[in-house]
């Protein structure tokens, strides 16, 4: 808790001017000023010193986990105890300034109660996951004068999703100027799901159960169709993220991070097993089902560029993707990226010549160098999907049903 002390030092020192004053020419003025001033500095200290002794506040976000770019709406309930009713309290919550939105987080509550409730909104949230964010409590008296703040600790734990990336065909035109290579982009779109990737479903037979019907599928394309299972198709789905410094552009990491969420999306949506793995994990993560999407979309929110980590000891794009040598022929790997070196170029024929089967995600800047467009060729050739993304893509929304869960600080 802290209190304004400066205002009892020059609220004091006036007094004492004004009492010398008055026992030095007296008068009815000086004495209605002395008296005046010591009524406010008395004032003052009820409202410092007879306020609140303690506070609870509980913050309820909607949507309870948002999205990168989305507006968030914070409810916070204040109740007070001990001591007097303040006659105004401003509530200032430094959660809305650890997500990037400047000016949001403040509130301003009149009246004596003891339980205040209002709304601010956090606008273009920043993804990341936010802890301990704090509330800070300020009252004082009639004048604003003398005022008292108390810090309530939060632990509470907020986190922003990124927003998927959508692939679109007007999404493909970073390789301006060779029409070869931009009609492959152009063909080589995203997927709406894996099934026409790598053909997870069949029509259906009888006898096959029903759990196994991809209704989703079924309904798009007017017959029953049957999902595939990992053992029937001898594929699973790893993912591997760049996250070297080095291989990215102003802003292509957080283009590379959505395109990430995107891909999780559309293995989730098969019910199959996931597999992710970055320049920072020691092994890889298995995700699977709702809860393994939820888990990966958190470890999405809060994964950063490797700056921390010495140019010796960190991964770099072509070891990450030399990384697949281990996996079986049973992999489908998708990269993602912002660079094409050649390194990794040739790690990625490599791959491809002893089985893997891979795809490649890139977000790089210079794609339509023509070194750059003679390595997407080389890729080409040898049957290697490669899906240029911009930094400016359209983005899509997920919506997602729940209630708002509240967060109680004591």
């Amino acid at each position: 808790m802290r209190i304004g002390q400066w205002a009892y030092v020059w609220g004091t020192l006036a007094l004492i001017l004004l009492a010398l004053l008055y026992s030095w020419r007296g008068g009815q003025s000086l004495l209605f000023l002395v008296i005046l001033l010591g009524l406010i500095i008395i004032q003052g200290m009820v409202a410092q010193l007879c306020g609140p002794t303690s506070a609870k506040v509980e913050r309820v976000c909607n949507p309870l986990i948002p999205e990168a770019g989305t507006e968030m709406a914070v409810t916070l309930t204040i109740t007070l105890n001990g001591g007097i009713a303040p006659l105004w309290i401003l509530v200032e919550d430094h959660l809305a300034l650890s997500s990037g939105s400047e000016g949001a987080g403040k509130l301003l509550f009149m009246g004596w109660k003891r339980k205040y409730t209002g709304t601010y909104y956090i606008h273009d949230a920043k993804r990341g996951v936010y802890r301990g964010s704090s509330v800070y409590l300020t009252w004082g008296d009639l004048f604003g004068w003398f005022m008292r703040t108390l810090r309530i600790q939060s632990d509470d734990v907020m986190i922003v999703h990124p927003k998927p990336l959508l692939l679109s065909s007007s999404a493909q035109t970073a390789f301006h100027g060779n029409s070869d290579v931009e009609n492959y982009v152009r063909n080589s779109i995203m997927p709406e799901s894996t099934s026409t990737l790598f053909g997870r479903l069949r029509d259906y037979e009888a006898g096959d159960p029903l759990r196994q019907i991809h209704w989703k599928g079924s309904a798009k394309k007017g017959t029953l169709l049957t999902r595939l299972s990992n053992e029937a198709t001898g594929l699973s789905r790893y993912l591997l993220l760049d996250t070297c410094p080095d291989s990215y552009a102003e802003r292509g990491f957080e283009a590379a991070v959505s395109a990430a969420a995107a891909w999780l999306l559309r293995e989730e949506s098969q019910g199959e097993e996931m597999l992710l793995y970055h320049n920072g994990l020691q092994s890889a993560i298995t995700l699977s089902g709702s809860r393994g999407l939820h888990r990966g979309l958190d470890l999405l929110a809060d994964i950063r560029l490797e700056t921390d980590i010495s140019k010796q000891a960190l991964i770099s794009t072509s070891k990450l993707l030399f990384h697949a040598i281990n996996f079986t022929s049973l992999h489908a790997i998708t990269l993602i990226t912002g660079t094409l070196s050649s390194p990794l170029v040739d790690t990625a024929l490599h791959l491809s010549e002893i089985g893997r089967k891979l795809e490649i995600w890139s977000i790089c800047d210079g794609l339509g160098r023509p070194e750059i467009a003679k390595e997407v060729a080389r890729l080409r050739k040898y049957g290697i999907s490669v899906v240029a993304l911009k930094h400016d893509s359209e983005k899509i929304q997920i919506s997602r049903k729940g209630d708002d869960v509240k967060h109680v600080i004591a």
